[in-house]
């Protein structure tokens, strides 16, 4: 027996995927600079990393590109961390980039000193 369109049930109808929400960028709350864009991510309870703009189904898999990505976790000897600040008005959190190391391709690359 073939079904007419009224005898279908509604998780017979496929599914449309949900609109990707728009995201306008931030400005800086120190500089007013313009802010990049990415998301915090850590594979397997590994290393923290700030991967720029989407994260890509590679990198959810076997994790971020040291290549294109910002280790994140530069804190502490044993067990790393990274110092982060929370708003709980605004629900925004903050970290402090300065003397993190650059992606490895970058070009910027460099050691550093402890």
């Amino acid at each position: 027996m073939s079904m007419t369109a009224k005898e279908r049930e509604p998780w017979d109808e496929p599914q449309k995927s949900p609109a990707k929400e728009v995201k306008t960028p931030q400005c800086c709350p120190w500089c007013g600079g313009e802010m990049r864009l990415g998301h915090l991510l850590a594979k397997g309870g590994g290393a923290v990393w700030w991967v720029q703009g989407e994260i890509e189904w590679k990198s959810k898999l076997i994790g971020p590109d040291p290549n294109q990505s910002l280790r994140v976790d530069d804190e502490g000897l044993l067990f790393t961390y990274k110092t982060a600040w929370y708003c709980p008005q605004c629900e925004k959190m903050a970290i402090d980039a300065a003397g993190m190391c650059p992606p490895y391709g970058s070009g910027e690359y460099t050691r550093k000193e402890d």
